[in-house]
């Protein structure tokens, strides 16, 4: 019974996106020196391999679509119980949500079902959800159950990791100069989220890790550059290191004519893009090469299926892939 009902579990849950979470315990334990934790902002922005080949950083990406800020504490603590990463860099878009889960399409059940069974999913299901809703994570097939009517082919294969975690948009959405900002135009960020932040802060500094802050570019509205001018304003207030990408488009290339999959994720242009630029403030900020060292000898090959997975990918959906060295 035991056995055919976590096969039912793992045949009917919802595996859009479970590699982004799933990709981190196929790395041995404690190998990794970055990972990103946060919304879908850095889950499409942030390609782990593309910073192996062009600077040597052994990174994964945890990020995962809606993941609040409270969430993204609970990924903090796995991410740390797991590889205990040098520098974890965080996605600072969530800091103005006020609710401690976005909900949308099942977000939460993406990033909570594919945790390993361990102290930072119990702690996120009991301190997170209301007691009606616990049961639906303590047992996920009670959420899934359902969802045999939309079973496909892809359901029977093996979850794709192929991208250590980061997911890739391959369309476009054509759109005009973001609006400027006054820099020192600012709005508040949430309460919830700021009481979470100081939680990821505190455990960071308790076991060790550098905790970055970054903003992905993405068409963000003059309120929204307020929120995010605002999250410079808390980095210096902890003394973190903040990056604020949507003052630095011109200098990365970014064009939002062509690099942007809607208005709020990176296509797969903008994020190699992105993933350069943020490669090279991290190997700035001395987060090692590890190129050339015995224990990453398969990262090499990792790389090389990656890029055929992407090159096949963006041919397969008519995507003007830009030139990739």
């Amino acid at each position: 019974f035991c056995a055919l009902f976590a096969g039912a579990t793992q045949l009917l849950r919802n595996k859009d996106s479970a590699g982004a979470v799933r990709a981190l315990y196929e790395e041995p334990r404690d190998s990794l020196d970055v990972v990103f934790v946060g919304s879908s902002h850095i889950l499409n922005g942030a390609f782990p391999l593309e910073l192996w080949h062009e600077y040597g950083i052994v990174s994964n990406n945890l990020g995962q679509h809606g993941q609040s800020i409270p969430i993204s504490y609970y990924m903090v603590q796995e991410a740390i119980r797991t590889q205990h990463p040098g520098c974890i860099v965080l996605d600072a878009y969530m800091l103005y949500y006020p609710d401690l889960i976005y909900e949308g399409d099942g977000n939460s059940h993406k990033s909570i079902d594919n945790m390993a069974w361990a102290g930072p999913k119990l702690r996120a299901i009991f301190d997170l959800f209301p007691w009606e809703d616990r049961w639906d994570y303590l047992v996920p097939l009670s959420f899934y159950h359902g969802r045999w009517k939309e079973l496909a082919p892809e359901d029977l294969a093996p979850i794709d990791t192929t991208g250590k975690g980061c997911e890739v948009r391959l369309d476009t959405q054509a759109y005009g100069p973001l609006e400027p900002a006054d820099p020192e135009y600012t709005q508040p960020l949430s309460d919830t989220a700021l009481d979470y932040f100081d939680r990821i802060v505190s455990l960071c500094r308790e076991e060790g890790v550098e905790l970055i802050l970054v903003c992905a570019p993405f068409h963000a509205t003059v309120e929204q550059q307020g929120q995010m001018n605002a999250v410079a304003e808390v980095a210096e207030a902890y003394g973190l290191t903040y990056w604020n990408y949507l003052d630095r488009l011109d200098g990365m290339g970014f064009d939002p004519g062509s690099d942007l999959y809607d208005y709020s994720h990176l296509n797969a242009n903008g994020a190699l893009k992105f993933t350069r630029a943020l490669g090279a403030d991290l190997a700035e900020l001395g987060v090692p090469d590890r190129r050339g060292e015995a224990a990453y000898e398969g990262w090499d090959d990792d790389f090389a299926r990656w890029r055929d997975w992407l090159t096949r990918a963006a041919e397969e959906a008519g995507f003007p892939l830009m030139e990739l060295d």
